[in-house]
């Protein structure tokens, strides 16, 4: 599985919880793990857990 985050913490004009559901229950059912990522600032301690990083 890989861990993407998605980027909520910089005024995204998306949410993968909300106006996303679609694209996060595919990549849910394909060997992805969607999260949240809520660090400000980004750093690279912060990014250690994830394989992708998505700013909307």
């Amino acid at each position: 599985k890989y861990n993407i985050a998605f980027d909520v913490a910089h005024k995204p004009r998306g949410k993968i919880d909300e106006n996303l559901t679609e694209l996060r229950d595919f990549l849910n059912s394909n060997d992805f793990l969607c999260y949240n990522f809520l660090e400000t600032p980004i750093t690279q301690n912060s990014l250690k857990a994830f394989d992708i990083l998505v700013f909307v």
